[in-house]
Parts: C-alpha cells; sequence; structure tokens
C-alpha cells in the first residue's frame, strides 16, 4: 500500500475474525474500487477472495449514482 496508510493497515490488522476483516475489505473496494486493487490482496479467505475478484472486474460499482430518467409525457 502506499506511503501513509500504515492507519488503515493497523484498522484492518486489528479486526478479528478473518471473515469480518474479508467483509470490511470488500466494503471499501465496493465504496471506492480504485482501493480493490490494494485492499483485496490482503483478503484471507476463499469466499473474500472471491467477492473480491467480482469487485476488481466491476469497477462501475463505485461509480456515482446517476439520476433516474424522467419518463416523457
Amino acid at each position: 500500500m502506499p506511503r501513509g496508510s500504515g492507519d488503515l493497515d493497523d484498522l484492518l490488522d486489528g479486526v478479528q475474525p478473518a471473515d469480518e476483516r474479508d467483509l470490511l475489505i470488500i466494503e471499501l473496494a465496493v465504496a471506492d474500487p480504485s482501493l480493490g486493487s490494494r485492499l483485496c490482496p490482503r483478503v484471507k479467505t476463499p469466499l473474500g477472495e472471491r467477492q473480491c475478484q467480482q469487485v476488481l472486474g466491476r469497477p462501475h460499482l463505485g461509480a456515482p449514482k446517476r439520476e433516474p430518467r424522467r419518463s416523457t409525457p
């Protein structure tokens, strides 16, 4: 991870058990896909690995939500 991410590393290392840490990593990756490539290698469980691969394969998950289309009368 880049310099200055020690606080995040420390926080993630403090989350136990591994499945809870993986869930947190996945939620962070969904919220900001640019973090996914740095965070996903830290997952420990097979389920976490599968879910992270899904997030990494779908970068649009972090895109801003669009306004709903208005129907024309």
